[in-house]
């Protein structure tokens, strides 16, 4: 009987050790408290103080961590935002995810306008094609590219732009993205454009000034050969004594030579000078005055002074009392503009 009743003190023991160790494992304080003595529990007490205080460290660094990025993505997006070049984030279908002030200015328009619309939306028509390669490059190839476009705004005005295009991998959103970078370029274009207008403008004028040039030289040697060149001829044929025929040819000699190399250097020092401006430059060198050169070219005198005056301004005698024969007597290729 003594036997049994062990054998059922043992189990009902055993039954109690094993809801005292249930409890224990369910974290019951009441049995925690009994199945431990109090310096097991003062080491326990110890050690879960320990750790309450390394988790607190813990929690302090993840929070200043948190500040730090917080802080860090704060100054990028400051950074991003006022960022002198406009940017865009574009999804795999091309619209606008992401945008800063600069790109939203450029824009005209809020960014609550823009943000889930298509880039391609605001690009002229005619740039289309240009930007659809642009895209399709960067999106399979992941290499950056760029173009030159015209963009509109809002309000429907256009700008020139310079678009630069480069792929991005989203791990947030598991697809790839497109950061565009778009830079205002009117000015540029409008200057080129103005400069190769000037450039074309400036190749007529070179054009024409060099048909002018021989047109006058065709006029001179024409009008030598009309007015001057008979008589001499007819001179040449009368009985001329010998010193008398050796002067002629002298003078006929000469008289070619000085016109031919008056008209050039005149030229090639006074580019800007008329055709009629050398003819009557030419006749003022020979001591013509205003009325002969009047009834020669069969204009009015008030021309002939205004061509004079021209004359003396690009040759540097506006407001200088040189007389302006005497100037075209002593002209060679080697002097120089006087100076105003």
């Amino acid at each position: 009987m003594h036997i049994t009743l062990t054998a059922m003190d043992k189990t009902i023991q055993s039954h109690k050790s094993h809801r005292r160790l249930k409890a224990m494992v369910s974290g019951s304080s009441l049995y925690l408290t009994r199945a431990v003595s109090e310096t097991g529990r003062q080491t326990l007490i110890n050690e879960l103080l320990l750790l309450r205080r390394e988790l607190k460290m813990l929690n302090e660094q993840l929070v200043r961590a948190r500040e730090e990025t917080e802080t860090v993505a704060r100054r990028y997006k400051e950074i991003f935002d006022s960022a002198p070049v406009g940017y865009l984030m574009l999804d795999c279908e091309g619209l606008i995810r992401e945008l800063n002030s600069t790109a939203s200015n450029l824009f005209a328009a809020g960014k609550e306008f823009l943000i889930e619309k298509p880039l391609k939306l605001f690009v002229d028509k005619d740039f289309h094609e240009v930007y659809d390669k642009l895209y399709q490059y960067v999106y399979e190839t992941g290499q950056p590219r760029a173009c030159g476009l015209k963009l509109l705004r809002e309000d429907g005005s256009s700008f020139h732009a310079a678009l630069k295009c480069s792929s991005l991998s989203d791990a947030e959103h598991n697809d790839t993205r497109l950061l565009a970078a778009i830079s205002d370029i009117t000015t540029r274009v409008t200057t080129q454009e103005k400069l190769q207008e000037t450039s074309m403008v400036l190749k007529v004028i070179l054009k024409q000034r060099e048909e002018d040039r021989l047109e006058m030289e065709s006029n001179v040697f024409s009008n030598i050969n009309k007015l001057i060149v008979p008589y001499i001829d007819k001179l040449s044929q009368t009985h001329l004594r010998e010193d008398q025929a050796k002067y002629l040819k002298f003078i006929q000699t000469n008289l070619e030579n000085i016109v031919s190399s008056f008209v050039k250097q005149l030229l090639n020092q006074y580019e800007d000078f008329t055709p009629r401006e050398i003819e009557i430059a030419n006749l003022i060198k020979y001591g013509r005055k205003t009325k002969d050169i009047a009834d020669l070219l069969s204009i009015s005198r008030r021309s002939v002074e205004f061509h004079k005056n021209n004359i003396r301004r690009k040759i540097g005698l506006r407001n200088k009392k040189m007389n302006l024969q005497a100037f075209l007597i002593s002209f060679n290729p080697s002097s120089r503009r006087i100076s105003s």
